[in-house]
């Protein structure tokens, strides 16, 4: 494996030419999905299932993107295509301008991207957004001009590094990755040869020699290009990553918070029997107050703001408790990365049924997407912005079809969970017994809520 990576990252044509095939089919989402919008009467997530174009994007390809990060890094990253718009829009910027532009330290954390993740997120919950295929028309181009303008002004790899709403998750859920770019210790030694004795450039402004934590790392293979010393290598997956919570500052906390919040919505949300009890308060706030219209509102603010809220609020205090000592930032900080290793176990087994639920409508969405070209080949440009909206929550089918049986589900739930609890041993060795038993009771906490939808789905 290690010699294919090898030859892979010092190809001419890695990444550019991946790059440039993701970006037409990027523009060819974006071409279909245009001015598509809802029925009426149908219910947004299960039109998007029979649309080709939300079918490839959210049931398909941001499962797998899941999935990679947390195995194999940001891998994703190196062959995105928008890292191929900024670099364009970099070089446009420095033609037109002739300088780069200061984009301000607070901006420089990844706050912006992790804001705007957040966002999404919400859209996903009160409106069912992003999976009306006029709205990721939308979407797509706001990230593709987003991408060249960052590029623009403030140079290359700002986008990447600091604007793109997915930098600071795709960070947090590969902190893991196996792979890494690392000093090939069979190489002849620096002293021997001047190439090795500069450091190899690197457009994220790393030094890959003495990089510890790999997660800044977008495996672009520049320097692996530059530099005959620096190699792709691949590791067992860590029980303990290389980095700790001043890597990331304040961005992770604010990520894990409204992520949290994301997480267990979804998990509540397929456990119909629970999601009753769940949706008990914003729903009895809804019919007290009349306000049925503003229903999806309510139930993003309720699942993104409240409920982690309280989650995080009860975690501290019980923080306190076991620790003994230490104020609120003090928890924050403690508790980031250890939630987010949870949430990435979570993460993985939501992508799995995500995948699951939408890859059984595959040949009904290529039939729908043959007879849509037949009658209606060119978009809707009229209807771009904003096609159509949602109602708050909105679930399919009672009994959804699914690729995986319920047995492989409960399976592979069991699986991700006995990995999360083992990864959260880092607590163990980086902190004390108190702040360790904290977290292994979240963890804890977390697999119920995960593992009981899988049980009642079997009984």
């Amino acid at each position: 494996m290690q010699k294919i990576m090898k030859v892979i990252f010092k190809s001419r044509w890695f990444p550019v030419a991946v790059q440039g095939a993701l970006l037409a089919g990027y523009a060819a989402v974006i071409w279909f999905s245009m001015g598509v919008v809802v029925p009426p009467g149908a219910k947004p997530k299960v039109f998007a299932q029979t649309q080709l174009a939300t079918l490839l994007v959210w049931g398909i390809w941001l499962p797998l993107l899941i999935v990679l990060t947390v195995f194999f890094g940001r891998i994703w990253c190196s062959v995105c295509p928008l890292e191929l718009v900024q670099k364009a829009g970099s070089r446009f910027g420095k033609k037109v301008f002739q300088k780069v532009f200061f984009l301000p330290k607070v901006l420089r954390t990844g706050i912006t991207g992790v804001l705007l993740y957040s966002f999404l997120l919400y859209s996903v919950i009160a409106m069912r957004l992003p999976q009306i295929p006029g709205n990721l028309a939308t979407l797509l181009i706001f990230l593709l001009a987003f991408a060249f303008f960052s590029g623009a002004f403030f140079g290359n790899r700002t986008f990447c590094n600091a604007l793109c709403p997915a930098s600071m998750l795709l960070r947090a859920l590969g902190r893991r990755g196996m792979i890494r770019i690392r000093e090939d210790v069979g190489a002849p030694s620096a002293a021997s040869r001047d190439v090795e004795r500069r450091v190899a450039p690197c457009p994220s402004r790393l030094n890959p020699r003495r990089l510890k934590d790999s997660s800044p790392c977008i495996l672009c293979a520049q320097c692996v290009k530059a530099d005959p010393a620096l190699v792709p290598v691949a590791r067992a997956l860590p029980k303990v990553p290389d980095d700790d919570w001043r890597d990331y500052g304040w961005p992770v906390t604010v990520l894990a918070f409204f992520l949290s919040g994301f997480v267990i919505e979804h998990m509540f949300q397929v456990w119909p029997a629970g999601n009753v009890f769940f949706m008990t308060p914003p729903d009895a706030v809804k019919h007290a107050l009349n306000l049925q219209a503003f229903s999806g509102t309510l139930d993003g603010i309720w699942s993104m703001l409240v409920v982690p809220g309280v989650v995080w609020l009860a975690t501290c205090v019980a923080y306190r408790l076991f620790r003994g000592a230490g104020s609120l930032p003090d928890a924050l900080k403690a508790l980031s990365l250890p939630v987010m290793t949870i949430l990435t176990g979570a993460h993985v087994i939501l992508s799995m049924e995500k995948f699951s639920k939408w890859s059984v409508h595959f040949q009904t969405a290529v039939h729908t997407f043959k007879e849509s070209l037949a009658t209606h080949p060119l978009p809707e440009f009229s209807m771009m912005f904003m096609s159509a909206v949602g109602k708050g929550q909105q679930p399919g089918a009672a009994t959804e079809p699914m690729l995986f049986s319920g047995s492989i589900m409960f399976a592979a739930s069991l699986l991700m969970i006995v990995a999360s609890m083992y990864s959260c041993m880092e607590m163990k060795n980086k902190r004390s017994g108190g702040e360790y038993r904290l977290v292994m009771i979240m963890a804890l906490l977390f697999s119920i809520f995960i593992i009981t939808p899988k049980l009642s789905a079997l009984l």
